[in-house]
């Protein structure tokens, strides 16, 4: 539209499923040039991308003709597939759900791409989990971490009192219920695993008022 300007500065931060720490430093750099090139065929302008292991940061100067739910599906979406179409992992790789956007005045710029050029070494002192959790607090947005920094079991839902869940991971592809106080539905109930705890047994101390439930 003629005589319409803008000046857009958004930081964007997607992680990878469960935050496992699957980007891989051989490959690293090629999944963010990948990614740039992504934000770029849309129109906007790409300041700084980087990340670890279990997530990734991009600065860009953001036209708002296109809709930022639109970008965010087509990079993760397309960086999934290219992942998993050159075969840098045994598994299926996958981002997790949702995503952060964070607006930055001209000001404040430099030092935001400053601090995303700093990640590996920021990350040796603190989370993904923790960082995400104060850039919201910052913003003061209101957030859900059942929701945010979603696990492959989550405790949600239904009452349990004083019991014991037992699970034994006994595949690469799932993990079943192995024993349980609870018969009928959690019986037979097969969940996701998480590759990182292939092989361990895991169990589940609920107390009192403590709420269960399982994920798919």
């Amino acid at each position: 539209m003629a005589n319409t300007y803008t000046e857009i500065h958004l930081q964007l931060i997607f992680g990878v499923k469960y935050r496992e720490a699957l980007i891989d430093p051989n490959w690293e750099t090629e999944l963010h040039k990948y990614i740039s090139k992504i934000i770029m065929n849309r129109s906007h302008t790409l300041l700084c991308i980087n990340g670890v292991e279990d997530h990734l940061h991009a600065v860009i100067g953001y036209r708002p003709s296109d809709p930022l739910p639109d970008l965010m599906q087509e990079i993760k979406a397309d960086s999934s597939k290219w992942i998993n179409k050159r075969g840098f992992m045994k598994d299926k790789f996958h981002w997790q759900g949702g995503y952060g956007a964070f607006s930055y005045t001209k000001s404040d710029l430099m030092n935001v791409i400053k601090y995303i050029q700093n990640q590996k070494e920021h990350h040796k002192k603190i989370s993904f989990t923790e960082e995400y959790r104060k850039l919201l607090q910052h913003f003061e947005i209101d957030f859900d971490e059942r929701y945010i920094f979603k696990q492959p079991i989550s405790i949600l839902g239904d009452k349990l009192f004083g019991n014991s869940v037992h699970f034994t991971f006994f595949s690469e592809k799932a993990m079943c219920l192995k024993s349980a106080p609870l018969k009928g539905l959690l019986s037979s109930l097969r969940v996701t695993k998480s590759r990182a705890l292939t092989g361990l047994i895991i169990i589940y101390k609920l107390t009192t008022n403590t709420s269960f439930a399982l994920t798919k």
